[in-house]
């Protein structure tokens, strides 16, 4: 498998695609940052560079290059929002509903220890690589491979391990994504038809595909 990569200052807080081009959100410690990546290469076409709103802002979509938020001007009430759209010369209107999401671009199935399919998977993971995930695990089946993505404690705190396997049940790709983990996250990989996306050590972009 070829991996690419591409690093961030801060960390990645959120991406969303649209065909052949992804947005990523990234927070430092001073400043929250808007890129327009081409997936195919992970080039920045763009940036926006701590815009401003009138309120706590929470990326949701990309669509023809404008990327679309939800607005809460109250942040004590999440049922007051708007939704806004802002382009890369930073011009903001106002939106009644939010642009459909992008068909090719696939989350996994997420399953928590109380499921019942989180036992079956858990067993996979223990039968083949003799890992037993706590908490949560992320899974997805795309064309001949397998996907999970599953913590595991290390002493006191978590490990995200990310781990993909052949239809024989043979692992073909091993990696740990971050440590030192307090509790667990969203999803944390996204199939987009060209590739398989997630993030490592919380600021690098990597972008997976058969070799």
């Amino acid at each position: 498998m070829f991996e690419q990569r591409k690093e961030f200052e801060g960390k990645i807080w959120k991406v969303c695609f649209d065909g052949t081009l992804m947005a990523v959100c990234e927070k430092t410690s001073i400043a929250t940052n808007y890129y327009l990546i081409n997936t195919e290469d992970l080039t920045t076409l763009g940036t926006l560079i701590n815009p401003q709103f009138d309120g706590m802002s929470e990326l949701s979509r990309l669509k023809d290059s404008i990327l679309f938020f939800y607005l809460y001007p109250d942040m004590t009430d999440p049922s007051d929002f708007k939704i806004i759209q802002l382009d890369m010369e930073q011009n903001v209107t106002e939106l009644t509903e939010l642009p459909l999401e992008d068909i090719n671009a696939k989350i996994p199935e997420r399953y928590l220890e109380t499921d019942q399919y989180f036992a079956d998977v858990a067993g996979f993971l223990e039968n083949k690589i003799g890992r037993s995930p706590v908490r949560a695990l992320d899974y997805m089946e795309i064309e001949n491979s397998i996907l999970i993505s599953y913590y595991l404690y290390e002493g006191q705190l978590l490990s995200l391990n990310f781990s993909i396997f052949n239809k024989k049940g043979n692992l073909v790709f091993d990696t740990v994504l971050e440590r030192n983990l307090q509790a667990i996250g969203t999803e944390s990989f996204t199939f987009n038809g060209d590739g398989v996306y997630f993030v490592r050590d919380g600021s690098v972009l990597c972008k997976l595909k058969a070799s």
